[in-house]
């Protein structure tokens, strides 16, 4: 089954309280990357292989945030690939 990577940003708890204090309209914004297939689990190291698939994923939508948005996987190698092309 694909999957779709989804960056949202505007949505962060600071941004919607003082927004929403002032009854300001929010500004949310959703970027869409390309879909995306896994291999399948069946008869691997299922922890190790979660863990790697678990990091794909979020790399995949780091690359799609602000570079100041992408957190932990800043500097995560795999995400440079992604960013390599």
């Amino acid at each position: 089954m694909p999957i779709l990577p989804v960056a949202i940003t505007g949505c962060e708890d600071a941004v919607v309280k003082e927004r929403l204090k002032h009854f300001r309209r929010l500004h949310i914004h959703a970027v869409a990357g390309p879909a995306f297939m896994l291999p399948s689990l069946a008869g691997k190291d299922r922890e190790a292989l979660m863990q790697h698939y678990t990091d794909e994923v979020m790399c995949r939508i780091a690359v799609l945030l602000p570079e100041a948005r992408r957190g932990f996987y800043a500097g995560y190698p795999r995400l440079q690939e992604i960013l390599a092309g």
